[in-house]
């Protein structure tokens, strides 16, 4: 199965939207794909069957299916994995795995029947929270090929891409994505269930206060009107102030501060949330040579301008702060408001 899903988004989001496959597989047997795929593409071979792909994809996924099933209640996941073809820079383990479990549960058939127990607009109603700091379209593109009930919230810095959004036009055109440009649509004919978030971050760090604010005015309030049954949320754990006061990384936000923006999300969907911290990493730290260079331009922009940025390494105090807040919250521990306190 996790064959065929691949073909199918190469067939219908890889090849057609980004001009990132050149060939055709879409008659090919989905078990001699593999083998092509690692001949011509051998970093995307790497990105999605390479051992620690295939089990970061089929373990989330499962993960996934337990939480809405109620067979677990929430999970902090803590796998890594670092993407090689350079499209797949924009793109969260997250993310492929809803897509993934989606297109799982549309194979489900009734008892004694062919008939689909699915269809996209009937599948479980999950909430995917970007937090990454940077815009991705592709995380948008393949999580909407398989189901028409994922809501998408995307909280970025507006100058790392997105499409124009000004008080009196909405611009089409002029989208700064990575789609080829007759593929690009106006992005609420793509879904209406997506939450574009972006922040202008022209004139300094953006605070713990400003996103408490933002999660307490906009995401929080979208994720009870959607009515969600899951919270799915990727977030790297990188914005660190200890860090961002020196670096360019244009997000600041303390563990404690965090730790409460999670608990007001656990409050709407009764604790069912999956976190899951991937970050991007810098060129220059993979323990082999990785060629990112291409023709295509908001590309060559995201890997020059906007990775180097969101490769800020992660910093094992806070992280462990983050970390910690997140499971007592998760586990439904006592909590306060006296735990929180903006910085």
């Amino acid at each position: 199965m996790y064959q065929e899903f691949i073909q199918l988004l190469i067939t219908k989001i890889y090849a057609p939207i980004y001009g990132a496959i050149n060939e055709n597989f879409e008659q090919m047997e989905p078990n001699k794909i593999e083998k092509e795929i690692k001949e011509k593409y051998p970093e995307f071979w790497h990105d999605f069957w390479s051992e620690q792909s295939v089990i970061m994809a089929v373990s989330l996924t499962e993960l996934i299916d337990k939480v809405t099933d109620g067979e677990i209640h929430s999970s902090f996941c803590l796998l890594s994995l670092a993407y090689r073809f350079r499209l797949n820079l924009k793109l969260s383990p997250l993310a492929l795995s809803i897509s993934f479990f989606n297109y799982k549960q549309l194979q489900i058939e009734k008892p004694s029947s062919k008939e689909r127990i699915y269809s996209k607009s009937t599948l479980p109603r999950l909430t995917y929270i970007c937090f990454s700091g940077f815009y991705s379209e592709l995380d948008i593109d393949i999580i909407n090929e398989f189901s028409e009930n994922v809501q998408i919230i995307m909280i970025y810095d507006a100058s790392t891409g997105g499409p124009l959004i000004g008080e009196e036009r909405i611009v089409d055109a002029d989208d700064d994505d990575a789609r080829l440009p007759n593929q690009r649509r106006h992005f609420l004919s793509i879904s209406e269930k997506l939450l574009l978030l972006p922040l202008d971050c022209s004139d300094g760090k953006i605070t713990s206060r400003n996103l408490h604010d933002l999660f307490d005015t906009m995401v929080t309030r979208s994720i009870k009107k959607f009515r969600a049954e899951m919270v799915l949320i990727n977030h790297p754990f990188n914005f660190d102030s200890a860090q961002t006061s020196t670096s360019q990384l244009p997000f600041m936000l303390k563990p404690k501060t965090w730790s409460k923006i999670l608990y007001d999300i656990c409050l709407t969907v009764n604790c069912k949330v999956m976190i899951h911290p991937h970050k991007i990493i810098d060129p220059k730290n993979y323990d082999s040579g990785v060629n990112f260079k291409g023709n295509n331009a908001h590309l060559n922009f995201f890997v020059t301008n906007v990775v180097p940025v969101y490769a800020n390494p992660f910093r094992r105090g806070y992280f462990e702060k983050c970390f910690l807040l997140s499971l007592e919250v998760l586990a439904s521990k006592s909590f306060s408001i006296s735990h929180f306190e903006f910085m």
